[in-house]
């Protein structure tokens, strides 16, 4: 029997941007023009006369994203949070799907982005027929890829239980 290297999906169905839905405290926000969040892991290295690392500290994560939305929603979105808002902490739960991984089974995928802060929001509007939108920057206490209901402790860059 001959083998491939190439992987063929079922029927061909991977996510897509309309297959994603943003949840914030329990509000589904539909007008999320742009999502981007990501953890940096910094390393130590431990070099002496060798040419080569002795070894790698632990290092230490950072956790940033940003997200656009529609003026509208981000006017709910502030409302939501409050006045005071750049101190009120937040949860965004991003879930990806469902598309199909089998002929007769339903599959998603959910990231939840923990302990989410305003750093910064951006208003910058031109002329155009482009609607007008709200970025936020965010500072991010931690994430939970692949969390959710069925695995809600998610995979992490460190190991909270170790």
């Amino acid at each position: 029997m001959a083998t491939t290297r190439f992987t063929q999906r079922i029927n061909g169905f991977v996510y897509g941007y309309s297959d994603i839905n943003v949840d914030i405290n329990g509000k589904i926000f539909d007008e999320v023009t742009e999502l981007n969040y990501e953890a940096t892991i910094e390393k130590g290295e431990l070099r002496g006369t060798s040419p080569v690392p002795a070894g790698y500290t632990i290092g230490y994560t950072t956790y940033k994203g940003s997200m656009t939305l529609s003026k509208d929603q981000a006017t709910e979105f502030m409302k939501l949070l409050g006045n005071g808002f750049a101190a009120v902490p937040f949860t965004i739960t991003v879930t990806y799907g469902p598309t199909r991984d089998s002929l007769t089974e339903l599959k998603t995928a959910t990231d939840v982005l923990n302990g989410c802060a305003i750093a910064s929001i951006s208003n910058t509007h031109t002329p155009g027929a482009t609607a007008l939108q709200v970025k936020f920057d965010l500072v991010i206490q931690d994430i939970a890829f692949e969390g959710g209901p069925e695995n809600p402790g998610g995979i992490r860059a460190f190991n909270p239980n170790q």
